[in-house]
Order: C-alpha cells, then structure tokens, then sequence
C-alpha cells in the first residue's frame, strides 16, 4: 500500500465529516474502512492523523468537538509545543467559544461557556496540570466539581499527574507526537 494511487487524497462525497485533509497516509490501516461510512472516522475507538501544520490541528480538533458528549474528559498527552493547546483552539472554535484560549498553565483551569447547538453541552474546562505539585492543588481550586459532570467537557493537558481524579470517568487519550518541525501524529483512544 506504498505509493500510487494510495498515496493521493482521498475523495469524499459530499455530506461526510472527513478532516479535508485525510489520505490514506494519515489513516491507520485498520481504519481504512471506516474512512467511507457516513459518519465520522472519530467515533472509532482508536484513530491516527498525520497533521502538517497548526491549521489542520485546529481542523481535526473541530472534527473531534462533533463527536463530544457531556460528561468526557480528553486527556492530551505529549511534549511541550507537540500542538495541545492549537489543537483546544480548534475545539473551542466547533463549540462556539469566542474568548481566546491560552494554556491554563499559570492558572491551572480555564472555563468556557459553550454555545453551540448541542444543548447538553454547556461548559468547557481546560486544565493544565504541567506546574501542579500534587492533586490536591486542582481540588482546591475546585476542579473536581467539573470532571465527568453532566453537561461539561473537561481537556486535561499533562494528566498523567491527576490520574487519581479520573479514574473510573468517561475519559479519551489523545497523543502528540512531534515527527518533524511541523508534522504531529495525533492518536486518539476512546
């Protein structure tokens, strides 16, 4: 499956929720099929994009706020500068949030009111937790009344340091992984 006709853009029919961008390159092989359903590719349990530069990482994070429920937590995993936060910009702007999104990482939590037309969706939190010292510090800053609520969408930048708090939620894994100056790879697990 190297080159040829694989390694051109694909064509999708009017109607779909493609990312514009996707090829057959940016799709793991065991997703290849559900590239052509009428749905979106997001809803699957485990997916892999190329994305080349900040624009197509805002876009996929546009694609991945359709599939949001109340109630999920997206934890975003990678180095610093690997996208999280373009990637939460992209999201925020599918969602109806105007204000502009900077990394909580001074002020630990952001929240955003959503207005969009999916009514059990009202809240968007973004946590960064890449200066917290213990879980404690999100609690008392009341982090905790917002994780896997009804009506709420929590982002969790640097969750590896509050694994405790969101244990047993409705949590997606998504990962940054820096492969050139402006290429990610972004692995999302449901």
């Amino acid at each position: 499956m190297r080159g040829g006709a694989f390694s051109r853009p694909l064509s999708v029919p009017p109607g779909m929720r493609l990312h514009r961008a996707l090829s057959l390159k940016n799709v793991a092989y065991r997703d290849f099929l559900f590239a052509f359903l009428p749905f979106s590719v997001y809803t699957c349990p485990y997916m892999e994009q190329i994305v080349q530069n900040e624009n197509e990482t805002k876009d996929l994070g546009q694609t991945i706020s359709t599939s949001l429920q109340d109630g999920d937590i997206l934890c975003l995993y990678g180095d610093l500068g690997a996208g999280k936060t373009t990637f939460v910009k992209g999201l925020a702007k599918s969602l109806g949030i105007t204000e502009e999104i900077l990394s909580p990482t001074f002020t630990l939590m952001n929240i955003y009111n959503i207005k969009t037309s999916k009514p059990e969706l009202r809240t968007l939190v973004h946590i960064d937790t890449y200066r917290l010292k213990t879980e404690n510090d999100l609690k008392e800053i009341g982090a905790e009344d917002y994780l896997g609520q009804p009506g709420v969408v929590t982002i969790i930048e640097w969750p590896e340091k509050i694994m405790g708090l969101i244990e047993n939620k409705k949590v997606i894994k998504i990962y940054f992984e820096h492969l050139s100056n402006h290429e990610r790879k972004i692995t999302i697990e449901r």
